[in-house]
Formats: structure tokens, sequence, C-alpha cells
């Protein structure tokens, strides 16, 4: 059942708001905000001269309300506004007079009907099913829309700007609330509740949207709300809103207000959102009338005032009393007057206020009515002075009290910062600082003492009280006094400072660097190095318990010579200094016997090198009991040793290279070892010859070859090319150097060196660099073009030119200057109509070329060939056949148009200028010539096509290759296919060729590798590609072993035990036959030997044992010798049973200690103060009575037995007996801290001889470091009595201190905000600050600055401050006599610009439509931005700073007018915009060719159009910047051919009419396509002797290197240089065939050529006949030899091609050119000079006649020549006098390879 249109109350709005939609855009939602503020600001303007004031005596609090007004929405439907109307019922809260808030409590009733309709449509690819499927269905798309009839009930609270509205009657508020939405949506889906809507068709009509308006029935039939009939759907939601009401009169009052309801839900219009808003909101904006009911009156109270003036403004309860606002109400002045502001309210004459002062006397005052305050400016008195402000008006009075302290006078304040006041401290460095805080004083009131001295050294900062200065210590007590001034007093502060630079003494073994070794020699040389020691008095010296002075101390080392006693011998070193005593012990074994010693006589140094083979070996030998021998790893023992000469003799016989002989002599005191390194060589001395031939040559590639002799490495060889060393290789004897030559004489040397001998051989190679001229054509590529401008540029490659000079260039017989860069000759012409004839002639000391073409000059369009089909002209393909087509402009018909396949012409199809080919491709090459010609010219294209039909090879590695490898000798195996010739196969080592086998598709070689890494590569060649296999392996030849003996870690360890364990690292060896072990000379085979880990274990012998590991790899050798002496016996142990450290009071004393192992009185030595001390021993026991010295005595009792020593020491100080003192350090005094620290110096007392007691209290934390004695005490606030007793056997002495404690508290401050963010750059700062008195002692700092206008009143900091840009650091430091305190706030200052507008739109249009689009920098919401269009408010739309409004321009000028607003300023902006209501052209052009792509073609067809093209539309074109005319328009379009210029063609074509301009460019790139041409070699086809070659290329229209790929043998080739169009590379060729591929890609076209070069050193050498080329291609010069004179045979090979050539079949040369017919050549064979130009046309040749190297287009029809025609000769030219004269004969490159 359809819903039927809205009722009558609602027909208003509705008819409104649809009629709208009909005539206007849609109507955006914020027009319903700017009608609510409109209608705000016209019931200000309407309703401010009636208000009346509120009636709270007789108005209720209860209230009812009506309203109507228009309902909207935000969804994803577009919004049509509509209306609803509402009740609201509620009560006031805190409505009294001067509440600043009221609240309401309401309740509201709202009834409404909602509307959405989208004027497009959207899809429904995302929908799913319901109400819209049968949209989906048929048409993917509906216009959305809905209408929503709702009922709400709702509980809101409210809240009021109550005083705001009491004093102007304006009521301003905002709401929020929830309650329950009952609603029904639904849809206008069909169209007479029957059939559907047809938007497909609306969108064809053009207005979907006129459509939309004019076609709805407005009947909403469709529920889309998933509900059927009348059924409701309930749901909570919350709201807010705001409003502004004007109060009438007492109870009644009107206004407008909005709300806005939050549904929490998306399908509350019936439409799910993809991709906008998410959850829908409606909005209701009202407006209301509100009643208050009357309430009942009140009698009113006996004290109560009652109005009685029946007026309405005039009620009591309104009436407000004064008020008095101060800042500071206490404050501290050290000014004798002070001034102090109040504010007032409510107080309008200075007759209303009285001031007065403690004593009740007025005082004078100012008062500023427009301001409203009061200002008193008094005179104090010292002290408190206080003053009352009363304030009166007709309500009431109120009074301010305010304080203000006279301070007139400070006393100085020190407060010492980093040390304590009246106290001392100990440091060990001898400079402090000393840092305070002095306030009220001056820099010259100021003092400063030293100990004693008065020191200017100081600094004082009197903004921030800093006292700063650096104190010089002496050594010991220092006292530091500062003291302070000014008028009121003085005051000091005094610390003291122990400087102790004493340093603990040290002393350290140097040699011996341990105690308990064994010697053999009885003089030595003890050292100890000393740390904190002055003199040498300062120490004491025992040898065996015998003090001696026979000693120095240099450079802090004490040096003593000694004579050591058979046995055990101890030396005692004592060292005592101020701060300290050390002592060292060092025992000695000293045993009498020798060690041996070995002395070499043959050979007399450890290595030799011998050529005999025979040898005897004679070493000396002494003291030895053992003797060991080994050679080469093998123990000897046939040797002779002769006991009286101690001559020890050995003959054997040596092996090839190195021997190794080891010998080893020993006895009880040690160990000598010989080690020989013996190397036995056959020696012969080496041989070179060169084997490379040397003489001139034409090759700049020079390979250098040479055999040797005697020569085991490259390091023996050094190759010099002109001095100049050159790399080689070396293999098997072999030297291999590739050199590039230098022009004439080069010499090569090559020298070899050995331990035998030497020997140089030298060679000379001259190169002849001389190259004939030779003339290439590259614009035009061929005589005879046409074309249809006069203006042409020549361009011909020359090789072998050097210089301009040899170059002559003539037009129709005329020279003409050129331009010769970079081998490439450029003309720049003007031709002549008809035919032009042109000659380039070139001529060096090595012959000549020219070259003559025709291009004839026509004013008409050549023919023009565009290939679309391939792209690239030169391609490979695997399929046999392939479609070609292309484009060919001028030409009409299929007559003008010739394809050859390899020279045989085929058919093809020709439709509308488009050719099209299907070719069938055969196995190798097709080339497709594709000819167009008309009469104004031809053109050629050129397709190659490979059909490659074949298989490439492949490579299977069979032995693995490893990374790494000890082994020289490397065996590869490699499995290849498709492969069946060795020239095929290249096996590289570091890029060297190596000899292989390959046999039955196996190849097999053995490498030999070069120390470090070397680069293998196997690489294989067929026609159909290639295969590489590459490795690299790093060689690393054996090491030389070593040894590292872990344990013992020392040598000379003492054991008791004879079993022990030796362990060793030994490296570089890994089989134990490399090892022998010896033990005091005998071999140890029971040695573990696993990861180069040794274990041995051994049984010792008592004393002295000798070990001995030494290893031989074969790479070479290393050794290791250790002693262990085995000690069966004990050591002494010494105990010394008396205390250490004691303090005695007699010098008589016992001591008393325990030694074992030691039995007799010889064997103790005792010692005080290093004198020597009798003692007796028993049973183990030491006593000794001793007579101590005063001061400190150091005891040291020392046991030693045949097994070591023992020694211990103790120290006992001797005070002799004296009455104590003690001397107070700090004097009587007043301090803040309640924790003191007392000091004093005591004499002759220990602690606890020590009484501390404070008001008569015992203290117990005391410290007494030597005389110096610290306490800490907790005092008592006022006065505190410190007695300090002490007392000893001799006696007792005091000391006493007086100290008054005054109690305070340190000052705190706290930064309410201690980070901030402000846009104003004036920043109020506000701190708490707690106990301060006054401001003195404050610090205020803004980014280290200090900011001395800072307000201090009631424990509160304030300043202004001025801000820099960015991040701000404030800090407040306050300091009182008992501490301080500071804080540090961060404000960030982000600085606020000055709005800027930026018009982006066009201030031209041809539509009528128009959007202003705009850009506001530093704006970010609405406020501030004011818009007009034509004087006149139109809507606009607000986002991301950009403002855009659309609008209908009127014909003409239309003024746009925005100013934009913030906080730093404003921007204007007036933007005038013109409509011409006309349109604006607009080009569209294209090509035949891609615009901005390159071509050969000579020409391209341009197309153009331009829509809004009249007769008032005017059309530039130029090319190239030069206007083109005669173009036609007619039509608004053109298709016209244009002919295109070498390089970059840039065509621009300009519409302009009165709506504007449009300019579109059209560019292409004529460019040329690149060709090759063979120098060296100058043949398809060479045979070459050697194996160094350079090849030469001409390579035209090629700018970059990159653009170049050349392959030998499948391989590519790096390194191509290319200097203008000459490409060169030296290549090493390869035994056999070495196939070659050039391939050049560039933009414009790609080509290549192949060629081979068959490289065998048994062709003959080239000889060094001037008259004879080399073998690269050369011919032979003629000469008056017979051999010369003799016809060659037909089947003669050709030099440019291998092969015989038919006798019926002469290659043919290059295209005649001859003004004359030639003369016959003698004898039929004359040998084939330079291509022949005859004037007739050669027989044709039989189907075996190979392809024409160039195009023959003769002048004229020649006659037919019969089949055994010979070889044209040379060009001919008439010789006066008549016959003809011969050319000289010269040897050209013919394209397409031969001669």
């Amino acid at each position: 059942m359809p819903l039927p249109k809205p009722g009558a109350n609602y027909r208003f709005f509705y008819e409104f708001w649809h009629t709208y939609r009909r005539d206007s855009k849609k109507l955006k939602s914020y027009t319903m905000q700017k009608f609510t503020l409109t209608s705000i600001f016209f019931l200000a303007l309407t309703l401010n001269h009636w208000g009346q004031r509120l009636d709270y005596d007789h108005s209720s609090r209860w209230f009812f309300g009506i309203n109507a007004g228009a309902a909207w929405s935000c969804t994803d439907v577009e919004n049509e506004t509509n209306g609803g109307w509402g009740l609201t019922l509620g009560k006031s809260y805190n409505w009294k007079t001067g509440r600043r808030i009221s609240f309401d409590l309401r309740g509201r009733y709202l009834h409404g009907n909602w509307y959405g309709q989208d004027y497009d449509t959207s899809n429904l690819n995302s929908y799913i099913s319901g109400p819209l499927s049968a949209y989906k269905d048929s048409f993917n798309m509906t216009a959305h829309n809905f209408y929503n009839d709702q009922h709400r009930l709702a509980f809101e609270l409210v809240l009021h700007a109550n005083r705001l509205a009491e004093r102007t009657n304006w009521d301003p508020y905002i709401f929020g609330g929830i309650g329950v939405t009952w609603r029904q949506t639904w849809g206008n889906l069909s169209y007479n509740d029957s059939s559907l809507y047809d938007y497909p068709d609306m969108l064809a009509g053009g207005n979907i949207a006129s459509a939309i308006t004019t076609s709805m029935d407005n009947s909403y039939e469709t529920r889309l709300d998933q509900l059927s009939g009348f059924k409701w759907n309930a749901k909570w939601m919350p709201s807010l809103g705001i409003g502004l009401g004007y109060i009438i009169g007492p109870r009644f009052s009107i206004g407008i207000e909005h709300k806005t309801t939050f549904t929490g839900m998306d399908d509350w219009d019936g439409v799910v959102s993809t991709n906008r808003i998410k959850n829908d909101w409606y909005h209701y904006t009202s407006g209301y009338m509100q009643f208050r009911f009357k309430t009942r009156e009140k009698d009113p109270k006996p004290d109560e005032q009652v109005n009685t003036v029946n007026n309405i403004n005039n009620f009591t309860t309104n009436c407000i009393a004064p008020t008095l606002s101060i800042r500071e109400k206490q404050f501290t002045s050290t000014l004798s007057t002070a001034s102090f502001t109040l504010g007032t309210t409510q107080i309008g004459q200075s007759n209303q206020l009285t001031v007065k002062d403690q004593q009740g006397n007025l005082v004078p005052f100012t008062f500023n009515s427009t301001t409203r305050e009061l200002t008193v400016n008094t005179a104090l008195k010292p002290g408190v002075n206080t003053f009352t402000v009363y304030a009166q008006n007709e309500c009431g009075s109120t009074s301010e009290m305010i304080q203000i302290t006279y301070n007139d006078c400070q006393f100085p304040q020190i407060t010492l910062t980093n040390l304590n006041k009246d106290s001392s401290i100990t440091v060990t460095a001898n400079t402090i600082n000393v840092g305070a805080i002095i306030q009220h004083s001056t820099l010259n009131a100021l003092n400063f003492f030293v100990n004693g001295i008065k020191s200017n050294g100081f600094a004082y900062n009197e903004a921030n009280h800093a006292f700063q200065a650096t104190v010089a210590l002496n050594p010991g007590k220092n006292l530091i006094k500062i003291e302070a001034n000014n008028p009121c007093g003085s005051a000091y502060a005094v610390t003291e400072v122990i400087y102790n630079n004493c340093i603990t003494p040290q002393l350290q073994l140097i040699n011996p660097t341990s105690s308990g070794i064994t010697v053999s020699t009885a003089a030595q040389k003890v050292q100890i190095k000393t740390i904190g020691f002055n003199a040498k008095t300062e120490f004491s010296v025992l040898l065996n318990g015998q003090a001696t002075n026979t000693f120095t101390w240099i450079n802090n080392v004490i040096e003593i010579p000694v004579t050591l006693k058979p046995g055990n011998n101890t030396i005692t070193i004592n060292g005592t200094n101020p701060c300290g005593s050390e002592s060292v012990v060092i025992a000695m074994n000293y045993q009498e016997c020798q060690a041996p010693v070995l002395t070499l006589q043959t050979p007399n140094t450890a290595n030799v090198i011998v050529t005999k083979a025979a040898y005897t070996l004679k070493v000396k030998t002494q003291h030895q009991t053992a003797i060991n021998l080994m050679v080469n790893n093998s123990i000897v023992t046939n040797y002779t040793l002769n006991a009286a000469s101690g001559i020890l003799e050995y003959s054997f016989t040596l092996n090839p290279g190195l021997n190794i002989v080891s010998i080893t002599s020993s006895n009880g005191c040690g160990v000598d070892i010989e080690s020989l390194n013996i190397t036995y060589q056959a020696c012969n001395a080496p041989t070179v010859s060169i084997s490379s031939t040397g003489g001139t040559t034409a090759n700049q590639g020079f390979l250098f070859t040479a055999n040797t002799a005697n020569i085991a490495n490259s390091q023996e060889i050094k190759v010099t090319q002109n001095g100049t060393a050159i790399p080689f290789t070396f293999i098997n004897g072999n030297i291999q150097a590739i050199a590039t030559l230098a022009a004439g004489p080069n010499v090569f040397n090559v020298t070899v060196l050995n331990g035998c001998g030497t020997q140089s051989q030298t060679q000379n190679v001259v190169f002849n660099n001389c190259v004939t001229p030779t003339i290439s054509l590259v614009q035009p590529t061929a005589s005879g073009i046409t074309v249809n401008e006069a203006g042409y540029q020549v361009q011909c490659a020359l090789s072998g030119v050097n210089n301009a000079s040899e170059i002559t260039f003539k037009v129709n017989g005329i020279a003409k200057p050129f331009q010769f860069i970079n081998n490439m000759l450029t003309v720049s012409l003007t031709l002549n109509l008809g035919i032009n004839t042109i000659s380039v002639s070139v001529n060096n000391t090595c012959g000549n070329d020219s070259e003559t073409f025709n291009i004839i000059y026509k004013q008409c369009l050549a023919p023009s060939i565009v290939i679309t089909n391939p792209i690239q002209t030169t391609l490979t393909t695997t399929q046999n056949t392939a479609n070609i087509s292309f484009t060919a402009i001028n030409c009409s018909s299929a007559t003008q148009i010739l394809i050859s396949k390899n020279g045989t012409l085929i058919p093809f199809t020709f439709l509308n200028g488009v050719v099209l080919l299907t070719a069938s491709l055969t196995p190798g090459l097709n080339t497709y010539t594709l000819t167009a010609t008309n009469d104004c010219g031809k053109d050629i294209a050129n397709v190659n096509i490979t059909y490659d039909n074949c298989v490439a090879p492949i490579i299977a590695i069979n032995s693995p290759i490893p990374s790494t490898t000890a082994s020289q000798s490397l065996v590869v195996s490699a499995a290849i296919q498709n492969v069946t010739n060795v020239n095929q196969i290249a096996l590289l080592l570091n890029g060297v060729g190596v000899p292989f086998t390959f046999n039955n598709a196996q190849l097999n070689a053995t490498l030999t590798l070069v120390a470090g890494v070397n680069t293998v590569s196997l690489s294989v060649s067929n026609s159909c590609g290639s295969d590489v296999k590459a490795k690299t392996i790093e060689f690393t030849p054996c090491k030389a072993p070593t040894i590292t003996i872990t344990q013992p870690n020392n040598s000379g360890l003492t054991v008791s035990a004879a079993g022990y364990t030796l362990q060793a690292q030994i490296n570089n060896a890994d089989q134990t036959n490399q090892i022998s072990l010896t033990l005091n000379g005998m071999p140890i085979t029971n040695f573990q030997f696993s990861n180069g880990t040794l274990t041995a274990p051994l049984t010792l012998s008592n004393g002295i044992n000798a070990l001995t590991l030494f290893v031989n790899n074969g790479c070479g050798v290393d050794q290791a010798t250790t002693t262990i002496q085995l000690s069966t016996c004990n050591s002494p142990s010494v105990v010394i049973n008396n205390l250490s450290g004691q303090t005695v009071a007699n010098a008589a004393y016992t001591l008393n200690a325990l030694v074992q192992e030691v039995n007799t009185p010889q064997g103790i030595t005792l010692t005080l103060n290093g004198q020597v001390s009798p003692l007796s021993l028993t049973n183990g026991v030491i006593n000794a009575a001793l007579t101590l010295q005063p001061g400190v005595n150091n005891i040291m009792v020392s046991g030693t037995n045949a097994c070591g020593t023992d020694t211990k020491s103790i120290q006992v100080t001797y005070v002799p007996c004296v009455a104590p003192s003690v001397s107070m350090q700090q004097a009587n005094g007043t301090v803040t801290n309640a924790t003191y620290i007392l000091n004093a110096t005591v004499n002759g007392v220990t602690s606890q001889q020590i009484t501390l007691t404070n008001n008569g209290n015992p203290v117990q934390n005391i410290t007494l470091n030597g005389t110096t004695l610290t306490a800490t005490l907790t005092l008592q606030p006022g006065i505190n009595n410190i007695a300090l007793v002490i007392q000893n056997s001799c006696g007792n002495d005091r000391g006493d201190l007086s100290v008054t404690y005054q109690n305070c508290t340190a000052p705190s401050v706290g930064i309410s905000q201690l980070n901030d963010t402000v846009a104003q750059g004036i920043y109020a700062f506000n701190a708490n600050v707690t106990n301060m008195p006054s401001n003195l002692g404050i610090t205020l700092t803004l980014n280290g600055q200090n900011i001395p206008t800072f307000n201090y009143s009631n424990g509160i900091v304030s300043a202004s401050l001025n801000l820099s840009n960015g991040d701000n650091t404030i800090t407040l430091s306050v300091n009182n006599a008992c501490g301080n305190a500071t804080q540090n706030a961060m404000v960030y200052y982000n600085h606020c610009q000055v709005p800027n507008i930026i018009v982006n739109s066009a201030l031209q249009s041809s539509d009528g439509n128009y959007q202003y689009d705009v850009t506001l920098q530093h704006v970010y919401d609405i406020e501030g931005v004011y818009f007009t269009y034509n004087g006149q408010n139109v809507p606009f739309n607000f986002e991301n700073g950009v403002i855009t409004a659309n609008v209908t321009l009127n014909p003409g000028a239309n003024t746009f007018y925005i100013t934009a607003s913030n906080n730093c300023g404003t921007d204007t902006e007036t933007t005038t915009v013109t409509f011409a209501n006309c349109t604006l052209p607009e080009i569209t052009v294209n090509g035949s060719i891609a615009n901005g792509s390159s071509t050969t073609s000579a020409s391209v067809i341009i197309n153009a159009s331009i829509i809004g093209y009249d007769g008032s539309t005017t059309v530039q074109v130029t090319k190239n910047g030069n206007v083109v005319n005669g173009l036609s328009w007619a039509t608004g379009s053109i298709s016209q051919n244009v002919n295109l210029a070498d390089g970059l063609n840039t065509i621009i074509i300009t519409a302009s009419n009165a709506c504007g301009t449009d300019s579109q460019t059209y560019s292409i790139t004529k460019c040329k396509a690149p060709t090759i041409s063979l120098i060296s070699p100058a043949s398809t086809v060479t045979n070459v002797s050697l194996a160094a070659y350079v090849l030469t290329f001409n390579v035209q229209n090629v700018t970059n290197v990159n653009e170049l790929n050349l392959t030998q043998n499948g391989m590519s080739l790096p390194g191509i240089t290319l200097a203008g169009s000459i490409a060169t590379l030296p290549v090493m060729l390869q035994a056999g065939a070495n196939n070659f591929n050039l391939s050049v890609n560039t933009g414009c076209g790609s080509t290549q050529t192949s060629f081979t070069i068959n490289y065998s050193a048994n062709v003959a050498p080239p000889t060094n006949d001037p008259n004879t080329n080399d073998d690269n291609g050369g011919v032979e010069r003629p000469t008056n030899s017979p051999q010369n004179n003799q016809p060659k045979p037909a089947s003669t090979p050709n030099k440019g091609g291998g092969g015989s050539t038919p006798n019926n079949t002469p290659t043919p040369a290059k295209e005649v050119k001859p003004a004359v017919t030639p003369a016959p050549a003698p004898n039929n064979t004359p040998t084939p000079a330079k291509e022949v130009k005859p004037a007739v046309t050669p027989t044709p040749a039989p189907n075996n006649t190979p392809t024409p190297a160039k195009e023959v287009k003769p002048a004229v029809t020649p006659a037919p020549a019969p089949n055994n025609t010979p070889t044209p000769a040379k060009e001919t030219k008439p010789v006066e006098g008549g016959g003809t004269e011969k050319l000289p004969v010269q040897n050209k490159p013919v394209k397409g390879g031969g001669k």
C-alpha cells in the first residue's frame, strides 16, 4: 500500500522545497546551517529592545514549550528538507539571582517527516537482496530515495548561562539527551505503484537530475526497513543540541534551537553505504515559544526588603553588592614608598571608597571610573604597614586589607655550594673549586683568604649572587675563608681542605720475573720497579740476611748485582715512604754446573745452498751429557764424536731440495739446539728463445711468444715492450704476451733468471699503420635518389684520412666547403632543380678513393616506407613463416611496389597504401628488400629474418670442481652435446687457453693452478647458440708448521711428582710421522696427536728436564723447547704469632713464630727494620727479644731449605709514652643544619681512650684516622655544648665547643604547567614558592637569560615572558640559608601566520557553469572566512584548506571577493572572471608515426582536428619554428603529408578564438638505421697465422658503445672502443675457426654482420716485402716478377670469401661508373683490383651467382658480355694524346664482403 503524500500540516514545507528543487541546483545541508545562523542574527536584532528581566520571585521553575521547524538529515542519500513539530515540559534548577549556571531537566515529544532523494544513479554491484533486487536484476542501478515518518520521546539536560541572561535577556544554552524513536522508512521505487523507473533512459536523456524531478510520482509505496505494513521500528538514540532564547517577559521567552540525533545505524535511510557516510544522523532546526507557570506569592520575611515600585525591572533581588580584588595582599619592599591597585565592581564614584592605615588615618587614593580601579601611592615605615580599603553601595559593603613589609636593611648571607661551612674534607687533587651564593653584598665588599693570605682570584656575579674561585692547595691543611660586608654588618664562611699527596709504595719484579728460580751462574743482576718513592735512602737490600748498599736506583728501577752462593739464596728489598712500607723477597737456587754449548763449523750458518749431494756435517760440542742428531726427521746414531776435541762429524747424501738437520745437546743445567736447512740444487742456468716472428706488420695486435728451460715460475721472468713491463702467461715453459703495437718500431725484451744464471733475448717489430683511405656513403646511401626539398645534408664515412687537406668535395664540378669531424664528412647543400652531380675524393700517402653520385631535386613528395610489422627489422625466429606489413606513403598502386626475398621478387597484397605479405622462411638469413617508387623518387627498406632451425650446445661437468684445494693439479672432465669440432670449444684458465682432449663428446684436461684464486671457464658454441660454465677455485699452497706449548705455559716450572703430561698445539701438520719429541735427548714416541693437539705422558728425572718438540711437514719446520724441574722435597713454612699493625709503648718486644721444614737456626733469617737480629729455634719455635725504634718497625722472618724459601713480615708501631693532646678544628658558632661534623686533632691515644659528649650525652660514632678525629652529631635546637676528653697512661686533655643550631626549612618550587604549547608570544608565568620571605634568593631565567622583572608575593612568582618561536626553557631557582631548589618548564611557542589566499581557478571561462577554487593557507576552519560573488553571499564548501563554490556566470565580468582572518591577521583577494559565451578551441593531433617516436622514413602524415572551430578561429602551424602556409582548415581538420628533416622535427598547431587558445605539439625524430662495414678483417672469411688480432669496424649512426655487441664463438667480448664511427677491439684467436658476430641495435633500427677468422700457426707468416700485404684479406701488389705477369687460373681462391669461382661466374665488383668504355684487359685474366664501374652491364650470371655486393645503377644500357668475360679491371680514364692511363691498384672493402 503506498504512503500518501505529506499531509496539509507539512504542505508548505513540501511544496516550497520541491519547487526550489525543480528551479535550482541541489540544496546542500549547509544551507540549513546558514539558515539557522541567519535566523539567530535577525532574532537578536528584532527582539533586543523588547526584553524584560527575569522575575525570580513571581515565576515558577516549571515551564512548557511548543516548537516547529525543519527536518533534514545527513545520510547516504541526498537530503530533501521537510518539517516537524514538538512539545517540551520541564523544570529549572539553580535558577537564582547571581548564579552563573542554571540547568533544566525536560521531556520532549517530536513528530516529523524526513526525506531524501539522489539526483544521480548508484550501481548495485554489492547489493545482495531486498527491496532493490528488481532494480539490480533489471538495470543494476537505481537513484536512492526515502521517506521517514518518525515519533520521538526523549529526556534532556539543558545548561544555561544564567548570569548572562540576567544582564542581557539573551539565553544561550546547550543540551543533550536520550530517547526512543519510532519510525517507518518508505521508498519511492515504482511509478504509480506498478512499473520501475527507467533510470538508463533518464541517463540517456543527458540531464538525469531534471528527469528524476519530473518523472517521480512522489508516492512512497515500498517499506525499506525490512518491515511490512504500518509497523513501527523503535530504537534508543542519543542527541545533542544548541539553542538561543530571548526573554520577552518575566515568564515568556522565544528562541530557536538545533538538535542532532545520532541513529547509530547505517540503514536509517534504507540504504547501506559502501563508500560514503557510515552512520546516519538526522536534524531538527526549529523556533519555539516557552511559558513559565506563575508561582504563589510569598509573605516577606521581617528583614526582607520588599520592592515597593511596581516595575518589572526593579526587583530587589537583582541589587548587587560591591567587590574588591587585588593580586598581592602581602608583600615586602625595600623602598620607602609603595604603590598598589585594586579592582572594583558595582562602584561608580570615588565617594563610595575609603582607604585607612593601621592608625585609622585616611590615606589618599585615585579612582578611575572607566576602569573602576583604585590606586594608592603612600610612604612606608620600617616594619609592617597595614592598609584597609572600604567599598559601599546601596546593596552592601566590603573591605580588603593589604600588608606591606618595609625591610630597610639586611645582613650579608654566605652559603657554600660545594663545601661545608666550618668543616674539613680531605682530597687527593692539588686544586679545588670553591662555590658559594652570597646575598646582600657587592663585589667590592667581598674578601677571600687562602691560608690567611688575601686573594683576588675569584669571580662574583651580582645578578645571580654566584661566587666562584679555584684554589691551588698546599700539601696538608689549607684554610679557606670568604668574608662579605654591607652597611648592616658582615658575614664569613670558613672551611678546611686537607691535600693528601701521599702515594702507597709498591715494588714489582722485573728480573727475575718470579721467586724460586734455579740458575747455573753465580753472578746475577736483580731488577725491581718501584712506585711512590722519592730517594734511594728509602730502600734497604739484604742478600742472605746481610745488608748491602751495592745497588742503584735510576728511573724508579732498583738494580742489584749479586754473587750467589751454591744452593738457596734470599734477596730482600724493603721500601718505606711516609704512606707506608713494602717488601719483596726473592729466592734463587744456584746450581754449580754449565749448560751445554753447540758451535757450527760445517756449515757455519743455519741456512745454506749446495750443489753437491755428498755432505759432511761438523759441530763442536761442550758440556753435554747427551746428544741427539736428526736428519730429515730421522734419528741418526752412526755419527763420530771426538771426546778430546768435542767435534761431532756425520757424512751423508743430501736429497734434492731442502734437507733439515737438528742437533740437541743437553745436561742437568740446560739444553742447546741447532737446526740447519741445507738445500741441495742440481743447478742449471736458464735459457730462453723467442718463437714469435718479428719484422714489419700492418696488424696492430701482436702475440709475443718465447720458450724457456730451467725456469720454475713466472717470478723468474720479465717481459718488456719499449722498456715497459707487459703482462704475460707462463705455462709449461711457454711465454705468451698479447701486445698492442705502437706506430713504428717496437722492441720486445724477455729476461729469465734463476739461482744459476740469467739470459735475455730481444725482438724488433715495426707496426706500419698506413691505411689506404676509403669512402662509404652514409647519406645518401646510393646514387640517383630523388628529394623534394632543396636543403640536403650529405654525409660520408671516411677511413684512413688524417685531416681535411686530404679530401676534395665538389658539386656539379664546383668545390664546396665541408666539415670533417670524427671520420665523418658532412656538407649541407642547397640543391639545384634536376640532377646534382656530387664527387668526393680522398688521397693519402697509402692510396686514394673517390665516389661520384647524383641527387635529383624535384618539387614533389618522394615515397616513404613505414614498416609496421615486424617491430625490429633484424630478428631471429624459430618459426618457418613470418608476417610483414608496411605503409607505402605517396604510393597509389601496387605497380609502384617491389618486394624481393634474397634477390628474388615475390608477390604481395596492396590495399589503400598498406602492403601485406606472409613470408615463407628458409633456414638461415632471409633478406626482404622493400622498394617504393614514384615520379619523385624511391625509398628502400630491408627486413632481415634469420630462421634458426638448429640446436644450441650443452655442457655437463662430470668431475666436480672444488672451491678450494691444496693441490696444484686440477682434473676437468665434461660431456658436451651438439658440438663436433674442437674449434667450437674453448677451455680457459685465468683467461688463457689450455690444451684438452675431446673424444666421443667427452672433454678431459689437467690444469696447473697458480697460487690464489683461479678462474676456469669452459665455453662451446655453434651456429645455434652457445653454453658457458665457469668456476673459481682457490689454490692454497701448504704452510710451514707452528708449535705452541700450552702445558707447561712457562719454561722452568718446578713440580714435585715425576709423572707429568706435556701438551702442545701444532698447526699445519696432520701426521704423527711429521713430529718428533725428546726428553733429555731421548726420543718420546708414546704421544697422542689429534686435531692439532699433542699430548705426551712423561716420567721426569730429578732436577732439570729438557724437552724438545720438532715438526717438519715438507713445507717448513718449527721447534719448541721447555724445561721442567722435578723436586721431591718440601719448601719451608713460616707463621708469625704476633699481631701485625699493633702499637706498643715499650721498646722491648718479644717475637714468637713457628717454622716447618727447617731444623737449624742457619736456615732462618730474622730482620728488624732490615737489620739481622739473633733468634733461638727450639722444636720449630722461634723466639727473639727485639728493641723497637720509635715509629713503625718492620719485622721479617724467612725460612730457607733446598726446596725453597718462605717469608712472613709484620709491622709494630712503637710510640713512647707521651701525654695526650687535643685540638678542636672548629670555632664556636651558629649553624642551620642539625647534622654537625666535628673535626679535631688528637695525639697519643687510641679510639678506646677517647670520650665525646654533647650536652652531657655520650657520642659513640667516632672515627679516628691517625691523629684525625671525626664524629657526626645530631644537634638540638639552641646551644649545644660539645666536650672531647682523651686520656692515656701518661695523662689527659680536653677540648670544648659551643654550637648554636638554628633550625629552618629549605625552600621548594612548584610550577603548575611544566609543558605547555601556546600561540601567543607573551606568556604569563606563575609558580608557587615556599620558605622564601622575599624575592632575594629567587632567580628566573628564560632560555638561559636572567629575567629580573618578575613579581613575588604571597609565595607566588609571576612574570610576563617574551617567548622565542619554538621551544622555550624557563628555569626557576630559589635559595635560602637552609637549602635551594630548582625546577624547569618547557613552553612551545607556535607562532601563528597571517592567512594567504591563492586563487586556483581560471580567470576566463567559456562555460557558464563555473567552479571558483581558492586555497587558504594558515586557515583551519570556516570562522573568519567571508565570501561573495557579484556582491551576493553564495554557498561554498571548505575542506582541507580549499574553498570551492559552484556558480552560474553572467556574461562579461564576474567579481569574486573573499576575506580570510585568523589571530595573526587578514588577507583579502578580489578576482574578476570573464565569461565569453563561446567554445574554447580544443586541438587533437596524431600522425602515421606515434608522437615522440623515431623513424627512418622521409615523411609523415599529420592528422589534426579542432573542436570549436568556426570562421573566427585563427590557426597557425609551425615546423621547427617556421610557419607552414597553404593549409586548408575549412572543416576544422587536416590530413597532410609532411617531409621530415634529419633529427628532431617539432610541429606545433595553435588555435585561438575569443574564448582562448589551445596549442598541441607533435614531435618526431628522423634518424638513420645503423650500418656496419668491415675494415679489419676486410672480408667475411680470413686466414691468419698470428693469434693476436685487432678487429676494426666502421659503424655508422652509432653514438654509444653500449649499442654494440660482439661475440667470439658465442661468447660476448667486452672492451670495445668507439672513436667516431671506428670501433676497435684486440682479441686472442683460438686455434681453428673463430666465428665472430657484431650486432648493432639503436633506436632507429638494428643490423648485424658475421665473419670468420681461421687461425693456424702453419700458415706462412707475413713477409717484410713492402709489396705484399698481410694475410688478413690483403691482395698482392703488381711487381715486375715473372710470377706476377702470369695469368691466374679461373679457380683461384677469392680473397674475399673462400672456395673457387667457376669460369663463367665472375665475382661482382663495386658499382661501375666510368665515363668511357675501358680498354680490353691483357691476356684475359688480370688480378682483380678495385671495383670496376663500366658503362655496360656484365653478362647475367647463372643461378649460382652470389648476391651482388652493391647495387649497380648504370647510366646507359650496356651491351651483353660473353660468358667468359674476365673480371673487370680498375676504372680507367683517357690520357692526353690517346690511350688510357691505368689507375693505382688498391684494396677496398665492398659492402657485403669480397673485394
